[in-house]
Parts: structure tokens; C-alpha cells; sequence
């Protein structure tokens, strides 16, 4: 009989598969395998050729965050050991609870990640409706917020394996890029800059305001 729901534990150890607070909601992954190849002179691929290169596994994971729920993953380093988060974003609105998306990859082994000076975290708390603001802030009540970790990327190979050197996987650069809509005139995060506004307004619906902003999360 084929499994129906959720069968396995959450590969980065963050939330539980049947129960809150930091409910799992949706996971995907496995190998990513990809390979250098060989034609050879009739037009053939050689098989003794193939070479795999930079073989990992690849994440993406869904939470909701219930009451009571304080979720934290970090950025930079290694997550539950052997995983590095390479995507995160949260989004909140009024008729349901927070929800995060985090995708993150396994390499070949633990030691291939070089582990970012200064690791920064990307928060969220658990509750019903628009609780995280990330520091922004509405004249009246916001319609959604959303934020997204954007971060840069570095990767180094051996000279002859197909593999990543140890300590070859680096991420860095990070920004948090931050978005609401609001009944209201909207204030962006301390810090950040605005990338985008929009005031909407129609004859049969709300006048909304909406907001795009981006801030670093770890500036000199």
C-alpha cells in the first residue's frame, strides 16, 4: 500500500512531523547528481568516462508555525550537523499561521562547508495571523508580510575527484529582502532601503499601501 502523509523526520531537526509547535508541513528531497561526460570519435558516450561531480543531496522543507513556536535556523554554518541552508523565506497573513520555506544542501561530507565568520540567523515566531513584522511597521493593520534570506555563494573543487575541497562551500553576503501590504502608510525595517511601493486603490475594493524593502544582515 502506498504511504500517505508525512513518513520521514525532518532532515535538519528543526520541526516534527505530527505535532507543533514547529509543524512540518511538506518535505522533498534526495540526490542531486550531476557528471562529466565523454563522446567518443563514433559519436558515442564512453562509459568509463563518466565522472560524477559535485554529488549532493537537496532539501526543501515547509513549516507552519503554531502557538508557542520559536523558530530559528542558521545561516552561514552547518544545520543539524552536515546541512547548509542555501534559500530561506517566511511569510505571514491574517487568516492563518506563519509559514517558512527553507531549501538546504547535503554535501558528499560534514567537513566540505566553510563555516561563515560572523553566522547570522533568520526568526520567526509562532501564532495566529500577521506576528511577524520583521520591524516594520503600518499606520493601520497589515494585510501580509513577507522576508527572504538572499545570500551569495562560493564553491571550490579538488583538483582531480569531482568533489568539493574540503571547507569549499561557502555562503555569504547576506541581505534581508522584506515586503508588506498594509491598510495603512507603511514604515520598512530600520536599516534597509526601499526597492519598491505601490499605493492601490479601486472603486469596489481597499485602499492598500505595499512596500518592498532590503537591509544586511551583517554589514561593517
Amino acid at each position: 500500500m502506498a504511504d500517505f502523509a508525512l513518513q520521514t523526520a525532518d532532515p535538519l531537526g528543526l520541526g516534527s512531523i505530527t505535532n507543533g509547535p514547529i509543524l512540518v508541513t511538506s518535505l522533498r528531497g534526495g540526490d542531486r547528481n550531476e557528471y562529466a561526460e565523454v563522446l567518443g570519435g563514433t559519436a558515442q558516450y564512453i562509459l568509463s568516462a563518466r565522472q560524477v561531480l559535485r554529488p549532493i543531496e537537496e532539501w526543501a522543507i515547509s513549516y507552519e508555525l503554531l502557538s508557542g513556536a520559536s523558530f530559528s535556523v542558521a545561516l552561514g554554518v552547518a544545520v543539524n550537523t552536515d546541512y547548509l541552508v542555501t534559500s530561506v523565506s517566511g511569510a505571514s497573513t491574517p487568516d492563518g499561521y506563519p509559514t517558512v520555506n527553507v531549501v538546504a544542501m547535503k554535501p558528499s561530507a560534514a567537513n566540505k562547508i566553510k563555516a561563515y565568520p560572523n553566522p547570522v540567523t533568520f526568526a520567526m515566531t509562532g501564532g495566529f495571523g500577521v506576528i511577524n513584522k520583521f520591524a516594520g511597521t503600518a499606520a493601520l493593520d497589515f494585510v501580509s508580510v513577507n522576508a527572504s534570506v538572499s545570500m551569495l555563494s562560493a564553491e571550490a573543487m579538488e583538483e582531480t575527484g569531482g568533489d568539493f575541497l574540503v571547507a569549499g562551500i561557502y555562503r555569504y553576503g547576506f541581505k534581508l529582502e522584506w515586503s508588506g501590504e498594509a491598510y495603512g502608510a507603511i514604515t520598512i525595517p530600520a536599516g534597509h532601503v526601499l526597492t519598491d511601493e505601490d499605493d492601490s486603490q479601486s472603486r469596489d475594493g481597499w485602499r492598500t499601501f505595499a512596500k518592498s524593502s532590503e537591509g544586511y544582515l551583517d554589514a561593517i
